[in-house]
């Protein structure tokens, strides 16, 4: 830590110093998400921008409030720091909106991807059906097919076993 960090955290007021590091972890870390994004639409540019634009006023109101800690202006940096705390519930208010965006966006995208798989499975057992259909016109047609002779030699057969010898099974060609 610098020496504005080790005066601060000396000064009765520890809470400012995590403050300052952990939101701007937080802050770096989510601004490194938003950017590391190839897709750049309009929308998340913006979001970036204006998230970016409060985290540097937040960085900026902590590091006054440390400065002016370190020059003995203690109540100018009790000031400083509230200040820069109502920042920090901008900045929260501002990261939440966002959050909002980014889950309706997921939804949306969601809901396109469901449709899409009811469109599909859709299809899919459209296609099944007639697959099926097909199948038993087929089998249907081909016991149709092979069935008819076998019951011509059949009728024949028990012709030939009540002793008509004299009767004929057709065949054709």
């Amino acid at each position: 830590t610098d020496l504005s960090g080790q005066k601060l955290q000396g000064d009765r007021d520890p809470s400012s110093e995590m403050d300052f590091r952990r939101l701007g972890m937080e802050a770096h870390g989510l601004h490194r998400t938003f950017t590391s994004r190839r897709v750049d639409l309009a929308g998340e540019v913006a979001n970036t921008v204006v998230v970016d634009n409060r985290l540097a006023e937040v960085e900026n109101a902590f590091a006054i409030a440390h400065r002016l800690s370190d020059l003995g202006r203690e109540q100018e940096a009790r000031a400083q720091a509230k200040v820069a705390r109502h920042l920090v519930s901008q900045l929260l208010s501002e990261l939440q909106r966002v959050d909002r965006q980014n889950n309706l966006a997921f939804i949306r995208a969601s809901d396109a991807l469901n449709d899409h798989a009811v469109k599909r499975t859709a299809l899919l057992i459209s296609v099944i059906g007639f697959a099926l259909l097909l199948a038993i016109i087929i089998v249907i047609r081909t016991s149709s097919e092979i069935g008819r002779p076998l019951r011509s030699l059949v009728r024949h057969a028990i012709q030939l076993s009540r002793g008509n010898l004299q009767n004929r099974t057709a065949t054709p060609g």
